[in-house]
């Protein structure tokens, strides 16, 4: 019993352990979360996709009426396998829903097309600014675009 409870007190502390989670790749087509900072391996080719930056977010608040909807736009990179890095930049108008799929924005490069649904959070009131960490892009990403 003694030696039982020894070894849960010693594994105990990996449990709390805090470090990086190795993600999942997401298959081509699949739409994936990318937080700011973070990357995922799409598809079996090995590429790799970044989502650097947020370079501006003017988008109208929820509820609120504006002349102009506004925009948003975020850096990413890609990296196919062994490769460098390829940056793009690629932006949203407004809040996207799913009935209005035809309106999402589209960058294609290195025979993918990268698809930007959708990016969180949304503004709730005027001057109301996320820091670049708090933001996450929903991202599809296809093959091939000839």
């Amino acid at each position: 019993m003694k030696i039982l409870g020894l070894c849960f007190l010693l594994a105990l502390p990996t449990c709390f352990q805090k470090g990086p989670l190795e993600a999942l790749p997401a298959s081509f087509d699949e739409t994936f979360r990318l937080a700011c900072g973070e990357s995922m391996v799409v598809g079996p080719d090995g590429l790799e996709v970044g989502f650097d930056r947020v370079m501006g977010d003017s988008r109208c608040p929820l509820g609120l009426y504006c002349y102009w909807q506004g925009y948003a736009q975020i850096g990413l990179w890609l990296r196919e396998e062994g490769g460098e890095k390829i940056a793009i930049e690629i932006g949203t108008l407004h809040y996207v829903f799913e009935n209005l799929a035809g309106s999402y924005h589209k960058v294609d490069t290195l025979c993918y097309r990268i698809t930007l649904q959708q990016l969180d959070p949304y503004p709730a009131y005027f001057g109301d600014l996320a820091a670049d960490a708090d933001y996450e892009a929903l991202l599809t990403v296809s093959r091939p675009v000839e």
